[in-house]
């Protein structure tokens, strides 16, 4: 089926024994490619979030939160819905 990109086929188009890994890979495969869909610009995020704060930044500041905060995104996942936050905790000698 690889070798074919295939990426899965229906259950009952053939015996197996180990029913559940075979489901569970074809839910896997179907997820990976719907999540393909969604992206996030993140130079736009970073040019919004600063015209709506009205701060200015260089490039090379830029990219150093991008370095810093972008390690710290969690998906939060509440009621069938997945958020994106980041998580800052106060980082040693910084408020």
């Amino acid at each position: 089926m690889d070798g074919n990109d295939i990426p899965y086929v229906f259950i009952d188009q053939f015996y197996t024994g180990n029913l559940e890994e075979i489901q569970s890979e074809a839910v896997l495969v179907e997820l990976r490619a719907s999540l393909s869909h969604y992206e996030i610009d993140m130079d736009a995020l970073f040019r919004r979030a600063m015209e709506r704060t009205m701060v200015q930044l260089s490039e090379r500041e830029i990219t150093s939160l991008k370095e810093r905060f972008l390690k710290k995104i969690q998906i939060v996942q509440k009621d069938g819905t997945i958020r994106f936050s980041i998580c800052i905790q106060e980082e040693e000698g910084k408020v």
